[in-house]
């Protein structure tokens, strides 16, 4: 495994999600804390084992390089409770699931607990605001998940306990045992979050990834709330 040409991979993919920004109106320039929540029930196993999370890690690993303006990628693991994992950097570009062990060891699938550990707005301190760090800045947080969810009603409050106008939640279901219908009213219910459908995650390249990131729900949310 080539370390440097996998980074310089990620790097390459950067460029491509800031030219897929400008196609969607936004600013190249546009920065939020990016998150991701990676689903790790054990439905997931496929998806480790033939190495899908792990291009997916690097697809928002890039996107966070031009997002970020800390440079890292925040992630996160849930099945019915949530799991905080290290940031995710350039360094971890291709490895970043083996060298942490993420794995579908989980039990279940709730949605709760990673919205309210992951959604908010991160408050900011004195030091932040001396160095001018990421504290206050909006998030954009990313879901990847192939169950239904088993907590609904903890669901939508955590949805409505997260700020409307500095938190992005975009939900990406993958296979065909997500509750597509359910996902679909829920994204219409709150105008800061997205749900888009993958029925064969195997099919979708970082380009589409990015076409469907940066569609018209966020774009209007970033201009709406002044994001940008």
């Amino acid at each position: 495994m080539d370390i440097l040409n996998l980074q310089k991979d990620v790097l390459d993919l950067s460029k491509a999600f800031e030219l897929n920004l400008v196609k969607a109106g936004l600013p190249a320039n546009l920065k939020m804390q990016t998150r991701l929540g990676i689903d790790r029930s054990p439905s997931m196993e496929e998806e480790f084992e033939c190495g899908w999370v792990a291009k997916t890690v690097d697809i928002f690993l890039a996107a966070a390089l031009k997002f970020d303006d800390d440079g890292s990628l925040t992630v996160g693991a849930f099945d019915e409770g949530f799991k905080g994992m290290p940031d995710a950097t350039i360094e971890d570009a291709g490895v970043y699931v083996r060298r942490n062990r993420l794995s579908a060891n989980g039990n279940g699938t709730r949605y709760a607990p990673v919205i309210k550990n992951m959604a908010h707005v991160q408050k900011p301190g004195f030091m932040s605001r001396l160095f001018g760090g990421s504290g206050g800045v909006p998030v954009y947080l990313g879901l990847i998940t192939d169950g239904d969810c088993q907590d609904r009603a903890e669901f939508v409050k955590a949805l409505e306990a997260v700020d409307r106008t500095k938190s992005f939640i975009h939900i990406f279901g993958i296979g065909n045992q997500v509750a597509v219908g359910y996902m679909r009213n829920i994204a219409s219910q709150f105008e800061n979050v997205a749900f888009d459908h993958l029925p064969d995650p195997h099919k979708a390249t970082a380009d589409s990834f990015y076409e469907l990131m940066c569609g018209s729900k966020f774009a209007d949310w970033v201009k709406t709330n002044n994001v940008a």
